[in-house]
This record gives structure tokens, C-alpha cells and sequence, in this order.
């Protein structure tokens, strides 16, 4: 009977440890899930947080770095339009920091990744072709013609002094297509762009013309704070929004609008020349919505007529110089609505075609 009793006792007493040993390990096994959750929840958080001001650190592959978004400036002009060229090079261009610079010298920093000063190159876009060369480059000629073969007198001032180097370098890059507007230069330069974007890691690539003053002060702010770095930045068109009641879609004003990278290849490389020649109404901006919105994926739209950082359109030196000599923040930023319907009325009152 005794021995009975305490075999009961030793059994419940293994029963017991066993139970305490199961519940052991259990928890141990729920802290350890409650471990892995909040350190995911706290990566979340702080991936979230650093996205949205652009200052995260990003991991791809086995390599870290702080994500600084690029942008190629692309300033449309032709040979003959020098003093334009000067009266930018002498105003935002002149003052701008050494986040801005040619696109001759950026293709040559010995740095990429969070180490590079310059990441927003410009350059002045023209058509360099002869007049019998087509209007958009669709053959297999070289894309692009050397300055040193092509100079002239009307192109002279591209040969600038450069700061960083010490020599003479380029600051426009020539098309090789006849010079145009609206039969294919934008594409073209498309074309250029994407393969730039490619080989030296640029995010964004913007169009503006050469009437066009820019703020590149509100210009970096608004990259910075605005804009995802590749590859998080996929089909973003972006710019001031016109409607076209032809074509059925909203289109960037030609004035300036940037294209992610993946777009401008996109545009520049996989639409058929002869399709975006059906395409087209042959108005440069408008053309240029149509051929973004050929893309079967969504297209992420950013309009900036909140925070416009730049004023259109300076036709003379004296508006380059009184715009450039405005305090920051005082000029610009403009506010403009968010729609702007005295612009669009003309349309429906029958004044354009577009």
C-alpha cells in the first residue's frame, strides 16, 4: 500500500515536471516569436519613416547605402540660340551648388552612390544633324555627334571652362537628327537619357526649356523630399497637368516635367518610331503625354502646380537676372491651383486645337 502511494506520488510528480518543461519550452518558443515581430515591426517603421524623407538606409544585395535621388536636367536649345544658353549659364546655373553640374563632369566623378557631390548634371539639347538626317533617330548611326567635329561659331560658348577640372570641357550634347520640336526630338532625347540613366545610375530625367528659369534650390528640396530614388520609383511622370480633349489624357506642360528613368526608356526605346508617328499631333508636350500613357502599367502622376519651382517664360536677359536676383522663397515657390481652369476654358471656348 505504501509503495503504491508513493509510486502515485512520483508519477504525479513526473507528470508535474513534464508539464512545467512543456510550458517552458512553449513560452520560450513565444518569446521568441514576440522577438521576431517586433523586430520586423521596428525595421517597418523605421524603412517607412526613412522613405518618406528620402534618407533611408537601403539594403540591395549586400550592399547598404542612404538613398540620394539623381536627375539629368535636360535644357532644350538649337545652334543658334547661344545667348539663351549664356543668360542660363550666367544666372541658376552660375549660382547653383555642387549638387548641380555638366553632365560632362558627371559622367567623370570618381564617385557613386551617397560619396558623389554632383547628382543633378545638365546639358543643353541640341539637334546637331544635318538636313538630311531624319527628325527622330530610328537608324543605326551614332546617337550623338561629337562636339570637336560639330563646333561652329553659333555653338562656340558649349565649350566652357570647367571649375573641377581645370581644362576646356562640353556642356551640350548634339542630337543626330535634324533640328526640331515637335517631330521627334523629344523621343530622341529620350533615347539618350535612358542610356545615360543606365550606365552612370540616374533616377529621373527632366525636360525644360530654355525660356525657362529654375530654382535649383527648390528644385534639389523638392527631389529630396519628394521623389524616390531607383527602384523604388517606377512610371513617375511628373509636372504642371494639361488635359487634352483630343487624345483623352492629362499631359505635363513642356515647360518642365521629369520622367523616371524606366519611362524614359520606355518612350525613348520600346515604342516603333513608326507608331509614335501615327501617335502624334505634333505638340512636343502633349506627344510626349501620349507616348507615357502607352505604357500598359498605371502611371503615377505628380502634379507640381503646389510648389512650382520655377518661372515660364523668360524671353530676355533682364528676366533671367530679375528672377535670379529675388531672395529664395520669395518669387518662387508659386502656389498655383491645383487645376487650373482659366487655362483649360480656351480649350472648350474652341482657341486650340489641343
Amino acid at each position: 500500500m505504501l509503495r503504491s502511494q508513493s509510486l502515485v506520488k512520483r508519477s504525479t510528480s513526473n507528470d508535474h515536471s513534464q508539464m512545467c518543461s512543456a510550458h517552458s519550452q512553449s513560452k520560450s518558443v513565444m518569446m521568441k516569436v514576440l522577438a521576431i515581430f517586433f523586430a520586423l515591426a521596428c525595421s517597418l517603421v523605421f524603412f517607412l519613416g526613412g522613405f518618406k524623407l528620402n534618407r533611408s538606409l537601403y539594403n540591395i544585395g549586400n550592399q547598404s547605402f542612404i538613398a540620394q535621388p539623381t536627375a539629368l536636367l535636360g535644357i532644350f536649345s538649337y545652334s543658334a540660340g547661344g545667348k539663351k544658353r549664356q543668360y542660363i549659364r550666367d544666372t541658376f546655373i552660375k549660382d547653383a551648388d555642387e549638387r548641380f553640374c555638366p553632365l560632362d563632369e558627371y559622367v567623370n566623378q570618381p564617385f557613386r552612390g551617397n560619396k558623389q557631390q554632383c547628382r543633378f548634371p545638365y546639358t543643353f539639347i541640341i539637334g546637331g544633324g544635318s538636313k538630311d538626317r531624319p527628325t527622330y533617330h530610328n537608324d543605326d548611326a551614332p546617337l550623338t555627334l561629337n562636339y570637336a567635329m560639330f563646333r561652329n561659331e553659333e555653338t562656340s560658348d558649349c565649350n566652357y571652362q570647367s571649375k573641377g577640372y581645370g581644362d576646356h570641357r562640353n556642356d551640350c550634347t548634339f542630337l543626330n537628327i535634324k533640328e526640331n520640336m515637335e517631330w521627334g526630338k523629344s523621343p530622341t532625347y529620350m533615347k539618350f537619357a535612358s542610356k545615360i540613366a543606365t550606365e552612370y545610375g540616374i533616377d529621373y530625367i527632366a525636360k525644360l526649356d530654355d525660356d525657362t528659369y529654375l530654382s535649383t534650390e527648390l528644385f534639389a528640396t523638392f527631389v529630396d523630399d519628394e521623389l524616390p530614388p531607383a527602384p523604388f520609383n517606377r512610371r513617375m511622370y511628373i509636372g504642371p497637368p494639361r488635359p487634352s480633349r483630343i487624345m483623352h489624357h492629362i499631359y505635363a506642360a513642356g515647360e518642365f516635367y521629369m520622367l523616371s528613368s524606366d519611362l524614359a526608356n520606355h518612350v525613348g526605346n520600346e515604342l516603333d518610331a513608326e507608331y509614335m508617328k501615327d501617335l502624334s499631333i505634333h505638340i512636343e508636350d502633349l506627344d510626349m503625354g501620349t507616348y507615357v500613357h502607352t505604357n500598359p502599367r498605371p502611371i503615377k502622376y505628380l502634379n507640381t502646380n503646389i510648389f512650382t519651382f520655377y518661372h515660364h517664360a523668360c524671353k530676355t536677359e533682364k528676366c533671367f537676372r530679375d528672377w535670379h536676383q529675388q531672395p529664395i522663397y520669395s518669387g518662387l515657390p508659386k502656389y498655383k491651383p491645383l487645376f487650373q481652369w482659366d487655362f483649360y476654358c480656351r480649350f472648350i471656348n474652341g482657341k486650340t486645337s489641343k
